[in-house]
């Protein structure tokens, strides 16, 4: 997500950056003239308290237009009276310097998931249910530990359930530009019936098409 750097330490906007594109969000250090674009186009403000004399009077006028934008301050030790007032003036929580990776990552995670909660990405087939954003996958309730590649293809073929999908389809939907991964496939179809269970006592088989593919098919119903 993009995030708005407004420290007047140039070494230290600098290190908070550097923190933030590591968890992949996109960062920008913005002038004053550019402050409430660029708040406009952020999803979270980091602000010492120098700058947020600036920040916050300008956070206040989109929040009533309703922006939902958290305000995460750093300030020093020494600055708890400027830390009470600002977080009286709409900041939202608040960091010590010297910044520490973990520590901004985390608030930063906190405040972002409370402002901008991710909506539920779930497929459920039966009993086995997976999640997307995770990429993880519980069978009845448990759960089950694949790979990448095998979560990519156990998710192909539920999504295809009862048609047939042929070795060069699975090739190169799951191993795209991979011109040997024929043995691959046998062997990544093997390991995902296995770990998922996938037999007739649990409502799908996953069975071999002659000469062609392989199927996943839903039984019972």
């Amino acid at each position: 997500m993009q995030i708005a750097v407004f420290i007047h330490d140039k070494r230290e906007a600098a290190l908070a950056c550097d923190i933030l594109r590591a968890r992949g969000h996109a960062c920008e250090v913005p002038g004053m003239r550019e402050l409430e674009p660029a708040l406009r186009d952020s999803a979270l403000a980091l602000s010492d308290l120098h700058q947020a004399r600036h920040v916050l009077p300008a956070l206040r006028r989109l929040r009533d237009d309703g922006a939902l934008l958290p305000l995460l301050l750093v300030a020093g030790a020494d600055e708890q009276a400027g830390i009470a007032a600002a977080l009286a003036d709409g900041a939202d929580d608040f960091l010590l310097t010297p910044l520490r990776r973990g520590e901004l990552a985390a608030r930063v995670a906190i405040l972002l998931a409370r402002f901008h909660p991710q909506p539920q990405q779930q497929e459920v087939f039966g009993d086995y249910a997976f999640d997307i954003g995770q990429r993880r996958v519980t069978a009845r309730g448990q759960a089950v530990t694949l790979t990448q590649k095998e979560f990519d293809l156990a998710l192909l073929f539920f999504r295809h359930l009862g048609r047939p999908l042929s070795r060069a389809y699975l090739q190169e939907a799951i191993w795209p530009g991979q011109e040997d991964a024929g043995r691959s496939v046998d062997t990544h179809v093997s390991r995902v019936r296995g770990k998922l269970d996938l037999r007739p006592a649990h409502g799908f088989r996953l069975a071999p098409v002659y000469s062609f593919g392989y199927r996943l098919e839903r039984l019972g119903g």
